[in-house]
């Protein structure tokens, strides 16, 4: 493999995809994918345009990766609420949580000089202040900003009810390695990280309510 003549993009998908089985596939989010921009990425983007797929390029994709991680956080708080996407993020319990967790990460990022940039509408350094605003407001707010279908829901609460190794160390995981290395405290995102490798051998626990996540997270959400 190493000797063909490839060039190997790196990549983001901003939406959730979630298998319905029979080789059903579900969308359940919007968002365009981002390619790295090269010389030859154009090529890339014209073979994807005609499968009908919208696509767009970045000079900057790692910091488009950091900015994905950070929405991406709130896939295994979504896991462990046992909910749809659209009923978690609708309950203020909820988005406190992964405020918290956006914040902490955010933290984090600047402490190693590293800058995550924003994918469409979405803005990483807005976002914890978008979660914690009452109902009426975020959602007049959020509707503008990301479409979430009612059956969505994130993958890995998928991988949790099949009972499949999750990829919580490449989500919340990164954040707490990068906190180890920087030497700096990642508290929130290491209990879910925790509590997620838990749900990994024991599913049961899963449909937490947010004053038992925050209670298990030291948060309070008043």
């Amino acid at each position: 493999m190493r000797d063909l003549p490839v060039e190997v993009f790196a990549g983001m998908v901003p939406f959730n995809v979630v298998s319905k089985g029979n080789g059903h596939f579900h969308r359940g989010t919007s968002g365009n994918l981002v390619i790295e921009d090269s010389k030859s990425s154009q090529t890339l983007v014209k073979v994807f345009k005609r499968a009908g797929l919208s696509i767009n390029t970045h000079k900057n994709i790692l910091g488009i990766l950091w900015g994905k991680l950070i929405f991406n956080l709130n896939n295994s708080l979504n896991a462990l609420s046992g909910l749809t996407l659209k009923a978690e993020i609708s309950k203020r319990g909820y988005r406190k949580i992964l405020s918290k967790l956006m914040k902490e990460s955010l933290e984090i990022l600047r402490f190693a000089e590293i800058r995550p940039i924003r994918s469409g509408k979405m803005i990483p350094s807005l976002a914890p202040i978008i979660l914690n605003l009452p109902d009426f407001l975020f959602f007049r707010i959020a509707s503008g900003m990301v479409k979430i279908d009612p059956q969505a829901r994130s993958s890995m609460w998928e991988d949790l009810v099949k009972k499949r190794p999750t990829e919580i160390d490449s989500l919340n995981g990164e954040i707490v390695k990068l906190a180890d290395v920087m030497g700096h405290p990642a508290p929130f995102n290491r209990e879910i990280v925790r509590l997620i490798k838990e749900a990994e051998s024991n599913p049961q626990i899963l449909n937490l309510s947010p004053e038992e996540l925050a209670k298990k997270l030291k948060i309070k959400l008043t």
